[in-house]
């Protein structure tokens, strides 16, 4: 088994004074965690994965299972199969409640996902640290795109309308909420110039033309950038112009580590299968 090798990492301190490691794990084997959800599962993988997580000092690790793409923001108590990686790591999951992301309340919390391009949302308000994973879908409502708005395929719009109301719920004072104080950081998606949705695409050519509607409309011009053959679509970007309409400053929003280097693995470039490890760990 090789040594896992950290290959990004931001720290940081909100303005409550929560501490928080984002990090990333890449190559060379895959990580993927779609076999890792019993205890007995997959132990190469787990024991791999303990190593990776215990320099970060990670205690209680949550791993949502995001495999819908439902933008669902759920307790930790709901990922309740606790499966030990080692002595002082214990990693929580629940394939049968798919969500994109939960809170990490204490000291040593972890939350971690395994990705290809879908960018990590970690947002903060008073005392609550919520992480989430943020795929195209995740943010994009596809009935929502394909109506114009006119139909809804979900409750929310998006992954982050759920974040905001889980730091809302966490909140001392829920009914004086107040999203000008809510902090967040966008990491490492896809970069747009690798996320071209083709108009002529023979499946996907009518929701992509819509999309390109539907995304400039709503969020700005520099969220979609198209020309005759198709749009990119920028996740970070989309992501900001959401919580920006929902009342979060441009100033509280951190884009400074939001999109991978080219060599990372997604599922429009390298072969497609690969997966890298991202997270968070609550350090204060």
């Amino acid at each position: 088994m090789s040594t896992p090798i950290l290959q990004l990492e931001h720290s940081d301190t909100t303005q409550g004074g929560i501490g928080f490691t984002a990090f990333c794990y890449s190559g060379p084997e895959t990580w993927s965690l779609a076999g890792l959800y019993n205890p007995g599962d997959s132990p190469a993988f787990a024991t791999r994965l303990a190593a990776a997580l215990a320099p970060l000092k990670a205690s209680r690790v949550y791993a949502p299972s995001p495999t819908q793409f439902n933008g669902l923001v759920i307790e930790p108590e709901e990922l309740d199969v606790e499966i030990p990686l080692s002595g002082l790591t214990t990693l929580h999951r629940n394939r049968h409640v798919p969500a994109d992301g939960t809170p990490i309340s204490c000291v040593g919390d972890a939350g971690i996902l395994s990705a290809a391009g879908c960018p990590l949302i970690v947002a903060a308000y008073e005392d609550s640290l919520v992480f989430a994973h943020a795929g195209r879908d995740c943010i994009l409502d596809r009935a929502r795109v394909q109506t114009a708005g006119k139909k809804k395929g979900r409750p929310h719009e998006s992954v982050v309308n759920s974040l905001m109301e889980m730091l809302q719920k966490k909140s001392a004072f829920p009914d004086s909420f107040d999203p000008r104080k809510v902090e967040v950081w966008v990491y490492w998606s896809i970069q747009p110039d690798n996320f071209l949705h083709e108009f002529a695409h023979p499946t996907h050519g009518r929701w992509n033309r819509a999309a390109a509607d539907y995304v400039r409309r709503q969020f700005g011009d520099r969220t979609a950038m198209q020309n005759a053959n198709g749009v990119w679509l920028d996740l970070p970007a989309i992501i900001q112009g959401q919580l920006v309409k929902l009342g979060v400053p441009v100033g509280n929003i951190d884009l400074d580590n939001a999109y991978l280097p080219e060599s990372f693995p997604t599922t429009r470039t390298g072969d497609g299968k690969s997966r890298y490890l991202v997270g968070v760990v609550r350090t204060s």
